[in-house]
C-alpha cells in the first residue's frame, strides 16, 4: 500500500512539474555575463516577458531587458513562443530567424542539434525531478552534454538554463565569454539565488559562484 501511495505521489508531482508554462509575466531573471577580455568586469542585466494579448493561448510573448537594478528602464530584446509539448523558441530583435531555446519535453538520452545544419549535438544525459531553489519546489532538471564535453548545461522546468535564461545551446560552442543565472523571482517572490548574489547594479566586479 505504501509503495502504491509513493508511486501516485510521484505521478502527481511529475504532472505538476510538466504543466508549468515557461512564458509568464510574473517572472524575472537576473543574469551575469563575463566580458570576453581579460580582467573585464561582470555585467548584470534583467530579463522579463510579456504575453502577446493577440494569442489567447499564451504561447507568444515579448522579451525585455533592463540594465537598471531598479527595473525602471526596459527595452525590447526579442520575441518568444512555446509549444504545447514544452519547446521554446526565441528570436532576438536583431535576427531574422528564431532559434531553439529549450525543449522541456525532451526524453532522457534524446539529442538536440545545437545549430541547424551543424554537426554539434547535445544529449539529455539524465532527467530528474528534484527540489529547486529557496523553497525546494519540485521541478524537472534536464542535464545536458555535447559530443565533446559532459555536464554542459542544466535546464530547469519553468526557469530555464543555469547559464542564463536566453543562452541557447549554440552559446556553448563559442569561447571567451561566461554566463550565469544569478537569481530568479516569480510573483514578486525570490525563488533562486546563486551564492546570495542577486540585487546588483549594472557592473559586478567579483566572481559569482554559479550553482
Amino acid at each position: 500500500m505504501k509503495r502504491i501511495l509513493v508511486i501516485i505521489g510521484y505521478i502527481l508531482v511529475t504532472e505538476l512539474v510538466y504543466s508549468q508554462s515557461f512564458i509568464s509575466e510574473t517572472k524575472l531573471w537576473s543574469n551575469v555575463v563575463v566580458g570576453t577580455e581579460y580582467g573585464s568586469p561582470y555585467e548584470s542585466f534583467y530579463i522579463k516577458m510579456t504575453i502577446d494579448s493577440v494569442t489567447p493561448d499564451n504561447s507568444y510573448g515579448k522579451v525585455y531587458r533592463s540594465n537598471d537594478s531598479l527595473h525602471l528602464d526596459w527595452f525590447l530584446k526579442g520575441s518568444i513562443r512555446e509549444t504545447d509539448s514544452g519547446t521554446v523558441y526565441y528570436r532576438d530583435i536583431e535576427d531574422v530567424t528564431e532559434l531553439l531555446l529549450y525543449d522541456f519535453g525532451i526524453e532522457e538520452h534524446d539529442s538536440i542539434q545545437a545549430i541547424k545544419g551543424g554537426s554539434f549535438y547535445f544529449r539529455a544525459d539524465s532527467i530528474r525531478i528534484k527540489p529547486f531553489g529557496i523553497y525546494n519546489e519540485f521541478r524537472k532538471h534536464i542535464y545536458l552534454s555535447n559530443n565533446h564535453r559532459f555536464n554542459m548545461d542544466i535546464w530547469i522546468d519553468g526557469v530555464g538554463s543555469i547559464i542564463g535564461v536566453l543562452s541557447d545551446l549554440s552559446f556553448h560552442l563559442t569561447a571567451g565569454e561566461g554566463r550565469g543565472l544569478l537569481c530568479f523571482t516569480e510573483n514578486d517572490s525570490l525563488k533562486y539565488v546563486s551564492a546570495n548574489k542577486c540585487f546588483i547594479t549594472g557592473i559586478y566586479t567579483s566572481s559569482p559562484q554559479i550553482d
